[in-house]
C-alpha cells in the first residue's frame, strides 16, 4: 500500500506498531524523541530501544489522513521482512476505519464506518480490543476435544498460530502435538526460542486450518509469557486464504472465503 507522511520525512525505517495504539515517525526527527521505558511488556523477546515522538506528523493513505497521537520508532531490520517495508499500520488506522484486507486479491480497502456494507456471504465474529483485536477461536490436538482460546489477530505474523506459554502448559499441548522441533518466533522486541509442532486444527468461526504447524511459546516474559490479554496469536499465514475485514469501531470481524 502506498502512503505518504507529512511533513515529508524519509520513512525508510519508520514503524506503525501493529496491533497496538501507536504509530511511528522517521529517524530524521529523532532529535525530538526520548527513550520509552517499559515497552518490553508489549514485545515477545528481549527489550529493544524504542523512541517516542510528539504528534508532529500525519499519514495519508489514498486521501484518508491519519494523525497519530504519539509516534514511535526503532530499527526494523531484525524483523527480516522480504522486500521493502517502511512501516506497520496499527490502531490509528484500524481503530477509526473499517479495513478490508483481500489476501487472495492482494488489495486493501479502507471504509468509513457509516459507508461500509458487508457481504451477505461473509461470516461475522464478535471482536474485542485489548492490546490488539481479539476473537474467540479453538484448536484441536490429538486425543482431545476442541480447546477454546482468545486469539489476537496479527496480520504481520508469518505463522499460523503461536500459543502462549501458560496456555501450552495448562493444556499439556506438547504431549499431544506431533513433529516437535525447536523454532524461533521473531517480533519487534527480538527473537524468542520456542517449539514448533503439528496439531489437528486451528479454527475461528466456520474457517479452519487442518493439520497446521503452530508455535508453542516457552518463554516466561514478554507477551507470549502470559495470558493477561490473550492465549494465542493468530497470524497472517492463517488469514491469507481469506478476505478479512476488521470492523474495530463496530466490534466485529468479517471473514469471507472467495472460493
Amino acid at each position: 500500500m502506498a502512503a505518504s507522511i507529512h511533513p515529508a520525512y524519509d520513512i525508510a525505517e519508520a514503524l506503525w506498531l501493529g496491533g497496538s495504539p501507536a504509530a511511528a515517525a522517521a529517524p530524521k526527527i529523532r532529535e525530538r524523541s526520548c527513550p520509552l521505558e517499559g515497552y518490553h511488556d508489549w514485545v515477545i523477546g528481549a527489550f529493544t530501544p524504542v523512541e517516542r515522538f510528539e504528534p508532529i506528523a500525519h499519514l495519508n493513505l489514498g486521501g484518508i489522513e491519519i494523525r497519530p497521537p504519539l509516534s514511535f520508532a526503532f530499527d526494523m531490520k531484525p524483523l527480516g521482512f522480504k522486500g521493502t517495508v517502511d512501516g506497520i499500520l496499527g490502531f490509528p488506522l484500524f481503530g477509526k476505519f473499517i479495513v478490508e484486507i483481500d489476501y487472495p486479491g492482494s488489495r486493501v480497502r479502507i471504509f468509513h464506518p457509516d459507508s461500509y456494507r458487508p457481504s451477505p456471504h461473509a461470516a461475522v465474529l464478535p471482536l474485542r480490543m485489548t492490546t490488539g483485536p481479539i476473537v474467540r477461536g479453538s484448536i484441536r490436538v490429538r486425543g482431545k476435544e476442541a480447546i477454546e482460546a482468545d486469539m489476537q489477530l496479527d496480520t504481520g505474523s508469518a505463522h499460523i498460530l503461536t500459543l502462549c506459554s501458560p496456555f501450552v502448559d495448562r493444556h499439556q499441548l506438547l504431549d499431544s502435538a506431533d513433529e516437535l522441533v525447536p523454532g524461533t518466533t521473531r517480533g519487534f522486541g527480538g527473537a524468542a526460542v520456542g517449539i514448533a509442532g503439528r496439531i489437528e486444527e486451528v479454527r475461528i468461526g466456520p474457517f479452519a486450518a487442518k493439520m497446521p504447524i503452530v508455535r508453542f511459546a516457552r518463554q516466561t516474559t514478554g507477551s507470549f509469557g502470559t495470558e493477561r490479554h490473550y492465549s494465542a496469536n493468530l497470524g497472517g499465514e492463517f488469514m491469507k486464504a481469506y478476505k478479512v475485514i476488521f470492523d474495530i469501531p463496530g466490534s466485529r470481524l468479517f471473514l469471507e472465503n472467495e472460493e
